[in-house]
């Protein structure tokens, strides 16, 4: 089920682990216990990067592909937040691989993996 959905106003069935707020004519509504099992799944990322260090690497640049955008991610603060601690983790995991393991190709390829940063 989507995360996210758009519902006449008039329509009183609220369902749980869903928040809603009127929107005009139309009420949204938030999947919120679908969301904080997407912030926990995260978090479990976080803790991955955090305790394996180097030897997550191959993981990064999956998980930062997925974990990037979510910095942004209007619906909840949970989501939003510990994907913005994990990206920090993410990247020390990937410059330890680097150090451990120097190489030109491990170098640029680090420098791809973030290059959505900018300073």
């Amino acid at each position: 089920p989507p995360n996210v959905s758009l519902r006449r106003a008039e329509e009183d069935e609220e369902e749980e682990g869903w928040e809603y707020a009127d929107l005009g004519d139309q009420k949204i509504a938030i999947h919120t216990a679908l969301l904080d099992g997407k912030a926990s799944a995260i978090n479990i990322l976080y803790c991955f990067a955090l305790e394996l260090k180097e030897h997550f690497f191959s993981y990064v640049d999956g998980v930062v592909q997925l974990v990037a955008p979510l910095v942004c991610f209007f619906f909840h603060e949970g989501v939003r937040s510990t994907s913005a601690m994990a990206l920090p983790a993410l990247f020390k995991s990937a410059v330890e691989y680097v150090k451990k393991y120097p190489s030109e190709t491990n170098s640029v390829y680090l420098l791809k993996i973030f290059g959505f940063i900018s300073v």
